[in-house]
């Protein structure tokens, strides 16, 4: 009996697999159907939110639905890009989106050039360049206008974004044409490709001339494979290049085709054809329809335009546009041409790039030469780097940091550089601080110092900024500088390098313990990570560095202030749609109150709360183990360097007087307590359980400055401990197999227990760390 139950059993076990797969398949498979649904209806809703909005004449709204659709597009490419391995769980392809987007990119960049066209006709925008030899005159200028790059200093049209973002339009339309030209699109092509040419008078012929000729070639093929032997398309287009008024690629914009009228069943409209009323004007043939263009194909015309205006171009605007293509192949060559016809910022950014391709290339010596030459010509001062300090009139880096000389350091360096200048001088004394001075600590302190004044320089170009330092440390914008967009040339400011050196530059003054020099730089961290790049996990590392640096420099109030908006997850950003996210209901926050005894009970509430707060859920996604850790570390310093204001020597307590244990508790008061465990429980990537829960307020009668200094120094030991404990398990206690960032967080753990064990006088143990 039980070798005959054996293989019925087999089989049972067999259906419900195959039940079970296919059920999973079959829930895979609706899954995918709904995304790719709603991905569809993404783009068609902002398709028709750009269509009503030109309807309309609204044309601020139209730029920010287009500006939508190209954040989506760009997000969306990344995505595909970075999971194209896992076809099963993402099923988004590159072809899908673009079949998906094409259209709504098309209509938007139509649309788009008819708002210039219309704000040019009523004035709303400046003309630059006059109708001349197009049928309507350009806001942005001809070839003639073009350097091949962007200065430092403000430029009109491109630079002002008040009115219209022209640089991001162009950028908008020419991400079109990419599209159309991989979809195939000709006609759309010509018709777009035509339009921009014509109202950026030739201005980006050297990009968009080759494919429009090519999508010319491609149409013409089109109409010959599908024209029959009876066809009236020769002699269309020999009607159409021999009229007096006839459609070119510079007077396209506003052209109503006007053709001749048949007014018998036999005159002759073309020579050798006749018209045919019997036939249909609809045509259902799909051959007969492909045979009909409505846009230029004078390939001809479009090649003896595109001469015309490359012989009124620059020659170095050219040279440096074909040698950024040829990866910085003849940039040196290229700056002996741009100082000749006296383009220095251009020239500026030449060295810089050749300053990096010696630094990849192994050459230190080339790239300190090119990046030291490049930033004397950005400020206008020889030897810069060791010069700079006299524009204060001191002889010390950190004596420049006193409000009234570095404001005026601010200004005379805003004054002679630029914005651009001085954001791209920034970044290169990073750089040489970085990569070229390693060994000479306080020199590479020095440069950082001067990077951080020159960083400071931003917040001078505009009125409703703070002045001195320590006025930052809670200070946020959401705008900079108005009408200037910092980032809309990579070449004058790269938005990834910036973040780069802010990066580096705020890590070594905090290591050289020149704290109150970067709260000005966290505020702008913060503004281009948040407001520009809308990175959730930029800007929560971020913050936590904040909530370090202030309470080094004993800002604990402020300190306290940024750790309670981080918990509650506030000014986190969404990439798509921007904006921030949105946070659950949570009661008011204690604020921690320097200036009133850490024995208060709003003190030790708040002491209560940075021990047994948990995350809420807006931040619990957003968080891996590393950004735990970090907050973790951030916390406990903030506890180490509040006991080290407390002068006494710190007492030992026993945990029953001041915690309680975790599963005892029945009454949760705010969130604290069985909170912290429950969510913990939901969430496991939130942070660590505590098995106890402290109550510094209940026993707040009994505790005296020494006690609570032991009961802080406890606790805090005990978390550090725990994170070490988790990090070494999770590498079997193999420490030179760990990652770097968990490598950092030992060191970093490790330094804070020796910090604890020096308050409580214990300098053997702290040496033995």
């Amino acid at each position: 009996l039980r070798g005959r139950d054996t293989p019925r059993t087999q089989r049972t076990n067999n259906t419900e697999i195959s039940v079970s797969h296919s059920a999973k398949e079959h829930n895979q498979i609706q899954s995918n159907a709904i995304l790719l649904e709603h991905f569809t209806k993404v783009f068609l809703h902002l398709r028709r939110a750009a269509v009503l909005a030109h309807r309309g004449g609204h044309w601020t709204l139209l730029q920010n639905a287009c500006r939508e659709l190209w954040n989506y597009t760009q997000e969306l490419q990344l995505i595909v890009n970075y999971a194209h391995s896992c076809m099963d769980l993402f099923p988004i392809t590159m072809g899908f989106l673009r079949n998906v987007v094409w259209l709504p990119f098309y209509l938007a960049s139509d649309m788009i050039i008819d708002m210039i066209t219309e704000l040019q006709a009523s004035r709303s925008l400046q003309i630059v360049d006059p109708e001349g030899e197009f049928c309507i005159p350009s806001c942005l200028g001809g070839i003639m206008d073009e350097n091949g790059g962007s200065d430092f200093h403000p430029q009109s049209p491109l630079d002002y974004v008040n009115v219209v973002d022209l640089k991001w339009i162009c950028n908008l339309i020419l991400k079109t044409i990419e599209l159309l030209y991989q979809m195939k699109k000709w006609e759309a092509l010509v018709h777009i490709a035509v339009q921009f040419n014509i109202f950026t008078h030739e201005r980006y012929t050297e990009q968009v001339s080759p494919l429009l000729v090519y999508a010319q070639r491609q149409l013409l093929e089109r109409v010959q494979q599908f024209s029959g032997p009876d066809s009236h398309e020769p002699h269309f287009i020999k009607y159409l290049s021999g009229n007096e008024k006839k459609m070119s690629c510079r007077n396209y914009i506003g052209q109503k085709l006007q053709l001749p009228v048949a007014h018998s069943a036999r005159e002759r409209i073309f020579p050798g054809c006749f018209s045919y009323p019997e036939r249909k004007k609809d045509y259902t043939d799909q051959s007969q329809g492909k045979a009909l263009v409505y846009v230029p194909l004078d390939v001809n015309d479009t090649l003896k335009c595109f001469r015309e205006t490359l012989q009124k171009s620059k020659y170095h605007s050219r040279a440096l546009r074909h040698s950024r293509k040829l990866l910085s192949l003849f940039l040196a060559q290229t700056q002996g041409i741009l100082e000749m016809n006296n383009q220095r910022d251009l020239k500026v950014q030449a060295l810089h790039e050749l300053g990096n391709l010696h630094f990849y290339a192994g050459n230190k010596r080339a790239a300190f030469k090119y990046w030291c030459q490049g930033l004397d010509e950005t400020l206008n001062i020889a030897d810069a780097l060791n010069n700079w300090q006299e524009l204060g009139l001191t002889k010390s880096a950190t004596d420049c940091f006193t409000v009234g000389r570095s404001t005026d350091i601010s200004q005379k360096l805003l004054s002679q550089a630029g914005v651009w200048g001085c954001l791209h001088a920034a970044v290169l004394v990073a750089k040489i601080a970085q990569h070229i001075i390693t060994k000479k600590m306080r020199l590479r302190t020095q440069y950082c110092c001067f990077s951080a004044i020159l960083f400071k320089t931003l917040f001078r170009a505009s009125l409703p900024h703070p002045t001195p330092d320590c006025d930052f440390a809670q200070y946020e914008t959401n705008m900079l500088i108005p009408g200037i967009d910092l980032f809309s040339d990579r070449y004058r400011a790269d938005i990834s390098t910036v973040v780069a050196s802010l990066n580096f530059v705020m890590l070594e003054l905090h290591c050289a313990k020149q704290n109150l020099i970067i709260l000005p730089l966290f505020t702008l961290y913060q503004y281009i990570v948040s407001e520009i790049c809308k990175d959730p996990a930029k800007c929560i590392e971020g913050r936590i560095f904040k909530i370090k640096v202030l309470a080094d420099i004993g800002f604990f109030t402020e300190a306290y202030h940024e750790l309670s908006l981080l918990n509650c997850g506030e000014r986190i950003p969404w990439k798509i749609p921007a904006g921030y996210r949105k946070i659950e209901q949570m009661e008011a926050l204690q604020k921690f109150d320097s200036s009133k005894s850490l024995l208060t009970r709003t003190n030790l509430q708040v002491l209560e709360d940075i021990f047994n707060w948990s995350l809420s859920l807006t931040m619990v996604p957003l968080c891996n183990q590393q950004i735990m850790n970090k907050l973790t570390l951030a916390k406990m310093n903030f506890i180490i360097c509040l006991s080290a204001t407390i002068n006494n020597i710190p007492e030992k307590v026993e945990k029953y007087v001041y915690s309680v244990d975790n599963k005892s508790l029945k009454k949760p008061s705010r969130i604290t307590a069985s909170n912290v465990k429950a969510d913990a429980d939901k969430n496991p990537r939130q942070q660590e359980q505590r098995d106890t829960v402290v109550q510094l307020v209940d026993c707040k009668d009994e505790l005296t400055m020494a006690m609570l200094k032991g009961i802080l120094l406890t606790e805090a030991e005990e978390s550090i401990s725990h994170l070490m404990q988790n990090i070494q398990d999770k590498y079997d206690g193999e420490i030179s197999q760990c990652s770097a960032e968990d490598l950092e967080a030992l060191i970093e753990a490790k330094l804070q227990l020796a910090a604890i064990n020096q308050q409580r006088h214990q300098t053997a143990f702290r040496y033995v760390l």
